[in-house]
């Protein structure tokens, strides 16, 4: 009788704390990625509004912009009227990609990530908080200019995360040799090729444009000269033409109009 009233009951051995704590991370990581992200996004256009004595815009009008543009060099096309802007420069793509492998670089050594059953969940969780705090800046910011689809922004930013963070959490963990040996033979030549091409399309843009500038090299300075604030050597500038604002900030509709020259 008393070897029945003290037999201890047969319970589930609790997860680990590292196990526990993985989503816990990742989340962090993905927030601290895309808040840094944002935040050097709208102090550069912050920045362009403030200096910008053309723009009538509100502070709000910059906010929106901001949020745009960080979808935008995310990889998330706009809709504006007209059709959809979904072209980014790759200098300003660098932003989101080096800020989300330095995220999950720091979330595999922060999780003690082990195996890569850890780094799967690791990633997963990753790319799903970054994909809806996407999913929550285009809400936030849509206009009747300029409108993206929270679903498209919660699916383009997750397999960016997913893509870029889990390489970083591959490099930060130490098991991108265990998913190698895992693959077949043809992948990891075919991703070789992949960035080498990249690579040379990078090198090869950079070098075409170098080149015309400095074969245009007096058109250019003219063309500087007429961008530059408060020239007025210009005879036409561009004026983007919202709603209720202009300026550089502004939404399109773009439409060109002509100034009358400037005195001599």
């Amino acid at each position: 009788m008393t070897d029945l009233l003290t037999r201890p009951t047969s319970r589930q051995p609790p997860a680990p704390a590292h196990l526990r704590s993985l989503p816990l991370v990742a989340t962090a990581s993905a927030g601290c990625a895309a808040g840094i992200g944002l935040a050097v996004v709208t102090a550069v256009v912050l920045l362009a509004w403030s200096t910008d004595p053309a723009s009538s815009a509100g502070a709000s009008v910059a906010l929106h912009a901001a949020g745009h543009a960080w979808l935008l060099v995310c990889g998330v096309p706009l809709d504006v009227p007209g059709g959809r802007l979904g072209l980014v420069p790759l200098g300003a793509a660098v932003l989101p990609v080096a800020l989300l492998w330095r995220a999950g670089v720091a979330a595999a050594k922060a999780a003690s990530v082990a195996d890569l059953r850890a780094a799967a969940q690791v990633t997963a969780a990753l790319a799903a908080a970054y994909g809806v705090l996407a999913a929550t800046v285009a809400a936030l910011a849509a206009t009747p200019a300029v409108r993206v689809a929270p679903l498209r922004a919660l699916v383009g930013a997750s397999v960016l995360a997913a893509v870029v963070g889990g390489a970083g959490v591959l490099r930060g963990s130490g098991r991108a040799g265990a998913l190698a040996v895992r693959l077949p033979a043809w992948v990891p030549g075919l991703l070789a090729a992949a960035a080498a091409g990249l690579l040379v399309l990078a090198g090869t843009g950079a070098l075409l444009v170098g080149t015309s500038l400095g074969w245009h090299a007096g058109r250019s300075e003219l063309l500087i000269r007429a961008l530059a604030a408060g020239s007025g050597c210009s005879r036409s500038t561009l004026h983007c033409c919202p709603t209720r604002s202009s300026g550089p900030l502004a939404s399109p509709p773009v439409q060109v109009s002509r100034s009358a020259p400037a005195p001599r």
